[in-house]
């Protein structure tokens, strides 16, 4: 079974690297780093850390309110750190033909 890798590195200074691995093959990378602006404000951060550590360890209660916004928000951020990382290009390879390999 062959392993499949995308990598996504965070450069810093809002910009990503991505690359692809199939197997032992030699990985393949965007020739350019890709900007990234991260969606997600501070309370944002803090909403998530307190889903992911706090809620999910006893999802039950009255909490089930504040966890269903958050899950909301979580699509509205999956769908921007998509685009943004998996942007069409006018380079080659680009991030999106390398995430169609992937998948």
């Amino acid at each position: 079974m062959t392993m499949n890798i995308l990598h996504i590195t965070d450069l810093g200074n809002g910009k990503v690297q991505i690359s692809w691995q199939s197997g032992s093959a030699v990985p393949r990378s965007c020739p350019e780093p890709i900007p990234f602006t991260d969606p997600l404000s501070v309370e944002d951060r803090e909403a998530l850390r307190w889903y992911l550590e706090e809620y999910l360890q006893f999802p039950y209660g009255a909490e089930r309110f504040k966890a269903e916004r958050v899950e909301k928000k979580m699509k509205k951020w999956d769908k921007s750190i998509f685009e943004q990382i998996f942007a069409k290009c006018d380079f080659d390879p680009d991030p999106r033909s390398l995430y169609q390999e992937a998948v």
